[in-house]
């Protein structure tokens, strides 16, 4: 092959994604949700947040954000689909404890904040807290999880590489 053939024929190399939030990382199958616990919309990590901030966990953009502030979809620059999705049935507070730190269409980077959240609230109103970060493009991508444990938005939770 040419050196331009193999420049355009590479495949991009492992995506590192960094925890959007700060807390404790915990297996996906242990979140109170069935959907995120049985991978019915893809693998992931949670995170049981001790604060009520979620970062970007890398370079992408915003696909998708809920009016109720709960959950927001992103895109890798390697194209993979993501999705953060704080708790369990926030759904069903209309947006009251979350705040949309960014809108559909934006781009941002590692470490911006997308979306604050009183933590304190939720928990007081008998809310599950722990947040999945789910690769929803799994069939395109192998996912890598690195060791559960402590974190802030410095940590690497996840590698990803296309297939």
């Amino acid at each position: 092959m040419s050196f331009l053939s193999n420049l355009f024929n590479k495949k991009l190399d492992a995506e590192v994604l960094y925890s959007p939030l700060k807390g404790r990382t915990i297996p996906l199958e242990s979140v109170k949700d069935e959907t995120f616990a049985g991978k019915i919309m893809g693998d992931g990590i949670a995170v049981a947040p001790s604060c009520g901030y979620v970062y970007a966990p890398c370079d992408c953009s915003i696909e998708a954000t809920m009016d109720t502030g709960h959950a927001v979809g992103l895109k890798t620059k390697g194209g993979a689909d993501l999705l953060i999705h704080i708790g369990k049935d926030t759904v069903s507070l209309n947006g009251e404890c979350f705040r949309n730190c960014v809108k559909q269409g934006d781009k941002v980077k590692k470490g911006d904040k997308l979306i604050e959240f009183d933590l304190d609230a939720l928990k007081s109103k008998g809310f599950e807290t722990d947040t999945p970060v789910i690769l929803c493009s799994g069939d395109e991508f192998d996912l890598v999880k690195y060791p559960l444990g402590d974190v802030d938005n410095n940590t690497p939770i996840l590698e990803i590489k296309r297939k």
